[in-house]
């Protein structure tokens, strides 16, 4: 990279000229001898975010930094970048491809929402966190890929990516796992998330207690699931317009069922409530338009 300009003004503007054709516009601030990106204004294409500016490491990028930028096509994080803020590739809708730096611990909240070109993503070792809805409505999002050492995930991670096929996971992660592109918890009790284009039939692992909230969410194409006994829990919105969804029996070991868990299920024509079923949420089967008969166990204390 060669510098052009470098103008010491309020709100420490930095004009650069990046690699070939491109010129880009960043501003940052700097703060404890270190570089904080917190926004972009150059025209777009791919950008490579330098790992130093002014002799200070580059090592955070605010919220908000590049959203909204249609024309940004990909981005190069470097390794000196630690914390990626709320929204910081928001709605970049002509984002295609994203390269992480190994020294990325933070994926903020809705982080790359509404980057609907971009298609698959690889988080680095280093990503300890990702937040809520961080890769939300990424329409053209077909495989993730997760390194070592994720340990929390927000809500609703992967929410409307319809063309999502695989979430896979290093077998060196301590919190979760996959197995045939679901994500799990490590010791797959829990089933945290089936991509969305997952179609056919589905056999959920007898491991399994319970099922994560949202976790089967718009698996418009999933047609038929074998519940295995070891479930006790289905989450809020689990199967939530699963639109061609049938499921032969529910756990017999079923305890509760999450609001809104079977909503717009249109595949659904009977359901059977087990004995020691105890708490239905709010609107579990609501707008499911088949469903013609809920019928339970004389013995269910409820």
């Amino acid at each position: 990279m060669k510098a052009v300009r470098n103008i010491n003004v309020p709100g420490f503007l930095l004009f650069m000229a990046l690699s070939g054709e491109m010129q880009a516009q960043l501003q940052f601030i700097t703060n404890n001898s270190a570089i904080t990106i917190t926004g972009y204004g150059g025209p777009g294409g791919p950008v490579v975010i330098p790992d130093s500016i002014n002799g200070f490491p580059v090592t955070a990028i605010a919220n908000h930094a590049f959203a909204s930028w249609p024309t940004l096509t990909s981005i190069t994080i470097p390794d000196t970048v630690v914390d990626i803020d709320t929204s910081a590739f928001a709605s970049c809708s002509g984002l295609t491809n994203v390269t992480l730096g190994n020294g990325v611990t933070n994926i903020g909240v809705w982080c790359f929402q509404f980057c609907s070109s971009l298609r698959n993503i690889s988080i680095p070792n280093s990503v300890t966190n990702i937040g809520d809805l961080a890769f939300s409505y990424c329409t053209s999002l077909t495989n993730v890929t997760i390194g070592t050492g994720l340990n929390t995930l927000g809500v609703s991670e992967f929410f409307f990516c319809t063309n999502l096929a695989s979430i896979d996971v290093d077998l060196l992660n301590a919190a979760f796992a996959s197995v045939g592109g679901v994500l799990f918890n490590k010791d797959q009790t829990a089933l945290v998330q089936c991509p969305e284009a997952k179609t056919g039939s589905y056999i959920i692992p007898a491991s399994v207690t319970s099922i994560g909230n949202n976790a089967f969410q718009y698996c418009a194409g999933l047609t038929n699931l074998i519940m295995p006994d070891t479930v006790t829990n289905i989450g809020e919105g689990a199967f939530y317009q699963c639109a061609k969804l049938a499921i032969p029996a529910l756990s017999t070991n079923l305890g509760s069922i999450g609001k809104w868990a079977f909503q717009q299920c249109n595949g659904l024509t009977t359901v059977n409530l087990p004995e020691g079923l105890t708490d239905i949420g709010t609107a579990a089967f609501a707008e499911s338009t088949k469903l013609t008969a809920i019928t339970g166990s004389p013995l269910n204390p409820v």
